[in-house]
């Protein structure tokens, strides 16, 4: 069973890295409006004088989350985020951003992708590996970039769920969230707010602020002490 599920890991990361490339150029020529979604919720890391998080790691990171959310489900909610982005585009061709973000359709997707990555989460250890490895730079981008490591594991996570913490839903929504997905949102992410929680006091990290719903609309801050 273990070589099982290394060798499925080994196959996913060398898919990643082999269209990490390409999609480099690819979104040079069209915006990835779901990646821009996702990257919202953890935005402010990558401003953190602390390095956090490099604008470099996120090819492979948003591929990733491609993987985990399935090839055809991933493109037809890329599509989705696509159509809804136009509806904000002005007649200049530039698009009210911050009216995307705050859209209850982008909601409703950035919910999906955070359902399906606590899902595959739920082995915690082996996806963590699995995600360090993806994320670790080789050839000319290591020298580049900074190290990827549990710190930086730790800070993207905690950013990229904290829509998720069930203080963020009042009761409707919470209803809501479990008509479409099948369990309140307090459960289903639960296993992963707890595997933060434990790695967050191995590492000896403290939180310098509240992680929230509308965290990442606040002046840019680092909300964790990142060093690694």
């Amino acid at each position: 069973m273990i070589n099982k599920t290394l060798s499925v890991a080994d196959w996913e990361i060398e898919r990643i890295l082999k269209r990490v490339s390409s999609y480099a150029d690819h979104d040079r020529r069209r915006t990835n409006y779901l990646g821009r979604l996702v990257t919202e919720t953890f935005s402010r890391l990558l401003d953190c004088s602390d390095l956090c998080l490099n604008r470099g790691h996120l090819p492979r990171l948003l591929e990733a989350f491609r993987v985990i959310l399935g090839e055809a489900p991933h493109d037809a909610l890329s599509g989705r985020c696509a159509q809804i982005a136009d509806g904000y585009r002005a007649a200049n061709g530039f698009i009210d951003w911050e009216g995307y973000y705050a859209d209850s359709q982008s909601w409703a997707a950035l919910q999906t992708v955070l359902v399906a990555v606590a899902r595959s989460f739920r082995r915690f250890e082996p996806r963590r590996e699995w995600l360090l490895i993806t994320m670790a730079p080789e050839g000319d981008m290591a020298e580049d970039l900074p190290r990827f490591g549990e710190t930086q594991f730790l800070c993207l996570f905690q950013k990229l769920f904290a829509p998720m913490r069930p203080e963020t839903f009042d009761e409707s929504e919470r209803m809501a969230f479990t008509e479409r997905f099948g369990s309140p949102p307090d459960v289903l992410f639960a296993p992963v707010f707890a595997h933060l929680d434990e790695m967050a006091a191995r590492l000896e990290i403290t939180q310098r602020q509240e992680l929230s719903h509308s965290a990442f609309l606040q002046p840019p801050s680092c909300p964790l002490k990142c060093s690694d």
